[in-house]
């Protein structure tokens, strides 16, 4: 009898052992295209209020590569050349242009930029290839040689990069994923993609934190966000959005077509094509091309809602993201696009009427309900 219970304990044990091992610790999303419906702003956006940047001879900006937001303060990648940071009110404060150059303590160009949770600035070079470091004062703290494995130029060009923990930094070119060690001046895991050999453009926030955790997206059609694991150096889905079989599967793509023609045919296709997904603190958020453009999102615990936007009413894809806010970067001439009057107070439209034409950007925040 005594031998029949330890039997029957060890048993239970490894049925619930079995039953951890399967248990799927992703969330899927289900898209039900037909019940799309238009978007009405008013239903996902809070509030919009206005950021213009300030504008002088120090702080002018030709083109907005890239841009992050950290506690307000935002980062702004311009031209690919320095990082310039603004205030939460668009005050500018500093610039690493002085740094770009050929000295001890220079960066020759900034193709990718990042910032962490102490405002560090980090700049990662693509040609030489190395990864510089600068503190809130410009200092610089830390300088890597970076031996990653050599590439096309266009995906040189393409490549972004994370920090994912002191030691371990993400080099990511379209196809190819690194875990690198800077200590150990070597990498220690590659993830390859085998997909067409284009580089896809229908995803701009391949790398990207939300809520304090690393997260990544392919560059081409994917219905999987990706959540970057620093024990196991791998990718973990995260979130995965089903649409009953009808996105894109790019392995099916024929691989001898040119960009002109791929591009065409995602355009084209019947099938869904997934872009670029968010996991914001509240809400999940996918945009989509199905005859058109879509959003489907859904709030924790909540249902799915599925919007296709009007010519009238859209919300783009942000130029950055933090927390539950969506970030976009507007110039002048082009504020209409972004705004709508009837999420904004007095205060803010007043502001707009400042705005010169060749003022630099202004950024729209839109705060998600």
């Amino acid at each position: 009898m005594k031998n029949i219970k330890i039997l029957s304990i060890l048993l239970s044990l490894f049925i619930l052992s079995c039953s951890e091992q399967g248990k799927v610790d992703y969330d899927v999303i289900h898209v039900d295209f037909s019940k799309s419906q238009p978007l009405n702003l008013a239903e996902m956006v809070k509030s919009i209020s206005v950021i213009p940047l300030e504008t002088n001879d120090s702080c002018l900006i030709k083109r907005i590569a890239s841009m992050q937001v950290q506690d307000g303060m935002m980062y702004i990648n311009n031209d690919r050349n320095e990082v310039m940071l603004f205030d939460k009110h668009g005050k500018f404060v500093r610039s690493t242009h002085s740094l770009l150059g050929q000295g001890p303590e220079d960066y020759t160009g900034a193709p990718s930029m990042y910032i962490d949770e102490k405002g560090t600035i980090g700049i990662y070079e693509n040609f030489i290839p190395r990864i510089r470091e600068y503190d809130k004062n410009l200092h610089l703290t830390r300088s890597y040689n970076v031996n990653v494995p050599d590439s096309t130029r266009s995906a040189m060009e393409w490549r972004c990069h994370a920090k994912l923990t002191d030691d371990v930094y993400i080099i990511n070119d379209p196809k190819d994923f690194y875990f690198y060690s800077v200590k150990q001046e070597k990498v220690l895991e590659t993830i390859h993609f085998d997909y067409p050999d284009l580089i896809g453009i229908t995803s701009l926030f391949r790398l990207a934190r939300y809520n304090g955790s690393l997260y990544y997206s392919h560059s081409y059609p994917c219905d999987t966000l990706y959540r970057v694991d620093s024990s196991s150096l791998s990718l973990q889905p995260a979130v995965v959005y089903d649409f009953g079989g009808e996105s894109v599967d790019v392995s099916k793509i024929d691989r001898g077509m040119s960009a002109d023609y791929y591009m065409n045919y995602l355009m084209q296709t019947k099938n869904i094509v997934v872009m670029d997904k968010f996991r914001l603190q509240d809400i999940d958020i996918c945009y989509f091309l199905k005859d058109g453009f879509y959003i489907a999102c859904q709030k924790k615990g909540g249902k799915v809602n599925v919007y296709k936007q009007g010519e009238n009413c859209t919300l783009p894809v942000p130029t950055a993201v933090e927390g539950n806010k969506f970030y976009y970067a507007a110039t002048p001439g082009k504020i209409d696009k972004y705004i709508d009057t009837k999420l904004m107070d007095m205060q803010d439209i007043q502001r707009l009427k400042l705005v010169n034409e060749d003022d630099n950007q202004v950024i729209i925040c839109y705060e998600l309900r």
